[in-house]
């Protein structure tokens, strides 16, 4: 298992990185910005694209598109 190419990932691949970045940190991730701050949070704060206000962190516009997300 790899954690450096993001492509051919099994299912159960994607469950043992699930359960390794769990258990980093407390499953919490700092995360750095362009302007130097950091932020700390739990996956779901970062990765839970069913969200808008999460969703629209990551676009440089700071719009959510939801028609970009399956």
């Amino acid at each position: 298992m790899g954690f450096g190419f993001v492509g051919f990932y099994t299912q159960s691949d994607l469950a043992a990185i699930r359960a390794v970045v769990a258990r980093w940190h407390g499953g919490r991730w700092n995360m750095v910005f362009c302007d130097g701050h950091v932020e700390n949070g739990k996956t779901a704060d970062w990765f839970d694209l069913r969200k808008a206000a999460i969703r629209k962190r990551w676009n440089k516009d700071n719009l959510p598109h939801p028609e970009l997300t399956p």
